[in-house]
């Protein structure tokens, strides 16, 4: 058997191999097909705009709570949910789907896994609310396997945690770090701003920190009294440690600090609205008329 003869053999055995391999493929998919029901449906891509706004338009969702029976989800993106979950091994992942509404039913069209680099964005709405500027923060977790190196205290670093909270801080705080926020504008966003604050600016004037977030601030008392308690229990013990009750003092009293300054705007806001709107409408006619009558 001379060369060619070797190389048709070799591309005859080559050929077939690829071909058992499609079949056994095509038999695997089909397979996974039936177990899974997946049935083949192109309306779910044929998508209308003019009804996607009209169904927007008129949220069905917001009269029946139950408005939406059933999800849809394309055999696709079905596959790239189930190897992106299969990534994470036992930890739950994150990712983002996109699709549509088709009458009561969500329809999924594509799915995708959250894209490197990606950062955490945390706000506190009811801390934003008490302290009159917003409380934002980033993180950025570690890679896995990683051990940061240990971090030198600080007052600038103290982080206020409510009692509740100290545990589930104390177990996750060594797998992620902070990011410094900053903030900016252009000259585009510069004239939304203006238009948001001449459409909103009244609520700010109606809304009292105080009250609306009474709740709130009722919960930070208490917290701060139940780590004043538990300082108190931790200096009774024959074993305690003065720089340990001397770090816990501090964090108290920072912490103090940040709710009575919040009270203190809070009850600055409410005195400047109340000497600026609380002046009877006679006693302003009467100050307009005696004015025009000195001019006369």
């Amino acid at each position: 058997m001379d060369d060619q003869d070797q190389e048709a053999a070799h591309v005859s055995v080559a050929l077939q191999q690829l071909r058992s391999l499609g079949q056994e493929s095509d038999v695997a998919r089909a397979t996974w097909e039936l177990a899974n029901k997946i049935e083949t449906i192109d309306k779910p891509f044929d998508i209308n705009v003019e009804e996607q706004r009209q169904i927007r338009a008129a949220n069905p969702w917001e009269k029946d709570p139950h408005y939406f029976k059933e999800v849809k989800i394309s055999a696709v993106a079905l596959i790239k949910m189930v190897t992106h979950a299969r990534s994470g091994g036992n930890l739950e992942v994150m990712g983002l789907m996109q699709g549509h509404v088709d009458a009561n039913t969500f329809v999924v069209t594509e799915s995708f896994a959250l894209p490197e680099p990606w950062v955490a964005v945390v706000i506190d709405p009811l801390r934003t609310m008490s302290a009159g500027k917003v409380d934002i923060g980033a993180f950025r977790t570690y890679p896995k396997g990683y051990k940061p190196p240990e971090e030198r205290g600080g007052a600038n670093e103290y982080q206020s945690v409510p009692l509740h909270k100290i545990e589930d801080f104390g177990v996750h705080c060594k797998q992620y770090y902070s990011l410094d926020v900053t903030f900016f504008k252009s000259a585009l966003d510069d004239k939304v701003l203006k238009s948001m604050f001449n459409t909103y600016w009244i609520n700010s004037l109606r809304a009292s920190p105080i009250f609306a977030n009474s709740d709130y601030i009722n919960a930070q008392l208490s917290d701060l009294a139940g780590k004043t308690k538990q300082i108190e229990r931790h200096c009774q013990r024959p074993e305690r440690n003065a720089k340990d009750v001397l770090e816990k003092v501090e964090k108290l009293v920072s912490d103090a600090q940040t709710v009575g300054e919040e009270l203190q705007c809070g009850m600055l806001s409410m005195e400047l609205k109340k000497n600026l709107f609380s002046r009877p409408l006679c006693r302003c006619r009467e100050d307009a008329v005696a004015e025009e009558q000195m001019a006369e």
